[in-house]
């Protein structure tokens, strides 16, 4: 089998769990949008967006896995801190959704969001789902499970230097590939 498959089959309730979390996130993050207008960033109290920033490919990269190991090393804290930015970080999404569509049509949202995002939210599940493993194994312990601590930290980092990959490759496409196709709107 494939290791890669083998890893993602072996991770499936952390990934289940980290797509919930955002889910419920970004769901909170749309029904609550408009009244966290104040903690926007600017003056004019809008979300900055891709034509408004410049921004580097290695400073978007970098700030992406920063975040991603303060998610995967939530796992230090018996996941807790994973739990609150696995919410958090779709709460942030599901705002600048809304702040987004104020000023765009949805269809440039969407044009602006997939490209790169299709490659980001499973990194981001994938960071999530690292930070996870303590709970899981926590549970399979309660359940008399014998736990092999080697295999449990080559999925801990097999799961980190997966998302790092994707967070590379999806801040690759959100700076050069996204800005592109925005010109089109």
């Amino acid at each position: 089998m494939n290791p890669i498959y083998r890893m993602l089959a072996r991770e499936k309730p952390g990934l289940t769990l980290a797509a919930g979390l955002m889910i419920a996130g970004v769901l909170m993050g749309l029904a609550l949008g408009k009244q966290l207008e104040a903690l926007a960033l600017t003056p004019d109290h809008s979300i900055p967006h891709g034509r408004d920033v410049e921004i580097t490919w290695w400073e978007l990269t970098s700030h992406n896995i920063k975040v991603g190991l303060l998610f995967a090393f939530g796992a230090l804290f018996a996941s807790l801190p994973t739990l609150f930015f696995g919410i958090l970080n779709g709460v942030w999404f599901g705002i600048a959704m809304v702040d987004a569509w104020d000023r765009m049509s949805i269809w440039a949202v969407f044009a602006g969001m997939i490209p790169h995002g299709v490659v980001e939210v499973p990194a981001i599940w994938l960071v999530t789902a690292a930070g996870l493993r303590p709970l899981f194994i926590l549970f399979a312990y309660m359940k008399g499970k014998t736990i092999v601590w080697l295999e449990e930290g080559k999925q801990f980092f097999s799961l980190i230097v997966c998302s790092c990959l994707l967070f590379s490759f999806s801040g690759f496409i959100e700076v050069y590939v996204t800005p592109r196709i925005m010109e089109w709107f």
